[in-house]
C-alpha cells in the first residue's frame, strides 16, 4: 500500500503519513522511506533489462507494459531475480496473475524434465562384465554379508547392466551364494530372560500350558520372506542390540487346551 501511495500517487513520505494516519495507522517517517525506498520500479526495470541480457535474453521495452505479453513475465520469471509482488508492480496487474503464469511455466519445465528422464531411460543397456558383477556384489554386501534380489537389482540398473534374473541367480551359485532365510535377534540379557522365565511360571497353574516367546522381528507368517543370497558358510544369525522399543510377540498353548475340554 505505501509503494502504490508513493510510486502509483507520487505522494512524499509525510503526505503518506498523513494519509495513514487518517486511516488510523501510525508510522514514522524513517519506517515510511525505508518501504519507499526499498524498491523502486524504474531502478529495477533498469537491473530486469541488464539481467536478461546477461542469460542471453533479448530485452524487454524501456517502460514495460502488461500489454507487451506474458512472454515478457515468462523471461522474468526464468532469471529468478524478482519476486512475484514486484513483478506485478513493474506490469501494473496482480500478484495472482503473476503466480498463475509462475504456475505454468514450472508445469513446462516440469514436462520437459519428465521427457528427459524418459529418453535416458531408454539408453541401450550394456552386457555385464565379471568386473561389473564383483563391484555391484561388494557394494551390495558391505554392512552384513547378505544381498537381496531388490538390491542386487538396483545396483546393475543403476550401472545400466543388461542381466536377467535367472542369470543373476547362476552367477551367484557359481561364486559360492546360496539363497536361503535370514535369522535376526536381538541381543537378549541375562535379566530379560529371567524376567520372560517368572512371568512364564506364574501362569503355569492357568489353562495355557506352555508358552512361546518371539521377536516380532522373526516372524513372518503366510510368506516365505526374508530370503537373501549370502557366501556358503557364513553365519546366518544377525544380532542387533536393542536400542529401541521393540514387539514380543507370546504364543500359548490356550487352543489345544480348548480342544481337549470339547472332547471330553
Amino acid at each position: 500500500m505505501i509503494q502504490n501511495m508513493a510510486y502509483g500517487e507520487r505522494l512524499n513520505a509525510k503526505q503518506i503519513q498523513e494519509r495513514l494516519a487518517a486511516c488510523g495507522k501510525d508510522m514514522s517517517l524513517t519506517t515510511i522511506r525505508h518501504y519507499t525506498n526499498k524498491f523502486n520500479p524504474e531502478e529495477h526495470t533498469l537491473e530486469l533489462r541488464r539481467k536478461l541480457v546477461d542469460h542471453g535474453l533479448s530485452p524487454p521495452p524501456k517502460k514495460i507494459k502488461w500489454n507487451d505479453g506474458e512472454s515478457i513475465v515468462k523471461r522474468i520469471i526464468d532469471v529468478g531475480f524478482f519476486k512475484n509482488e514486484e513483478l506485478a508492480t513493474i506490469l501494473g496487474t496482480s500478484k495472482r496473475t503473476i503466480e498463475r503464469i509462475a504456475a505454468e511455466n514450472t508445469e513446462s519445465e516440469s514436462d520437459e524434465a519428465a521427457g528427459r528422464e524418459e529418453a535416458l531411460s531408454r539408453s541401450p543397456l550394456k552386457h555385464w562384465s565379471d568386473e561389473d558383477f564383483a563391484e555391484v556384489i561388494k557394494e551390495c554386501e558391505k554392512d552384513t554379508g547378505f544381498v537381496s534380489k531388490a538390491s542386487l537389482r538396483a545396483q546393475f540398473k543403476r550401472k545400466t547392466v543388461d542381466i536377467s534374473e535367472e542369470q543373476l541367480g547362476k552367477e551367484l551359485k557359481k561364486r559360492g551364494y546360496v539363497y536361503r532365510k535370514k535369522r535376526v535377534v536381538l541381543q537378549l540379557t541375562e535379566a530379560h530372560k529371567e524376567q520372560r522365565m517368572s512371568w512364564a511360571r506364574s501362569l503355569i497353574d492357568s489353562d495355557i500350558a506352555s508358552w512361546i516367546f518371539s521377536d516380532e522381528c522373526c516372524v513372518h507368517l503366510f510368506r516365505n520372506s526374508n530370503l537373501s543370497w549370502c557366501k556358503e558358510g557364513i553365519n546366518a544369525t544377525i544380532e542387533e542390540p536393542i536400542n529401541w522399543k521393540t514387539s514380543i510377540m507370546i504364543w500359548g498353548g490356550k487352543f489345544l487346551s480348548f480342544l481337549a475340554k470339547c472332547s471330553s
